[in-house]
């Protein structure tokens, strides 16, 4: 059987070959062979991935809340950006409208002031 080696997250190495598992430390400089230490250094690196996998999908659902937040608060600013759109096009009918209007002398003065609203 060859020997194959896996590098762990915290710089250990765990080498599996023909005389069984063993686990090589760097600051030590020495591979043992016991089995207890190698499967406690194994179910703790399991362990620490779970709880990041748990801390990432807790991340991404915060992030895809967010955007969703976002995307709505996006499409209603629209939506009053429309609706503002079309009073302002109302009001300014409504002012050509007056502005246009000759039918009197009392309306002289809202037919003055429309005009120069017309054109500010």
């Amino acid at each position: 059987m060859s020997e194959r080696t896996y590098k762990l997250l915290d710089g250990k190495e765990l080498i599996l070959d023909g005389d069984g598992l063993w686990m090589r430390h760097p600051e030590l400089g020495i591979a043992t062979m016991r089995v207890e230490s190698v499967f406690g250094d194994l179910l703790a690196l399991v362990d620490s991935l779970q709880s990041q996998l748990a801390e990432r999908d807790r991340t991404i659902a915060t992030l895809e809340q967010r955007m969703e937040q976002s995307h709505r608060d996006a499409v209603d600013a629209r939506v009053k950006q429309e609706a503002a759109e079309d009073d302002r096009d109302e009001l300014r009918k409504a002012l050509e409208e007056i502005a246009d209007s000759k039918n009197d002398m009392s309306g002289v003065l809202c037919r003055v002031t429309a005009r120069k609203a017309l054109r500010e």
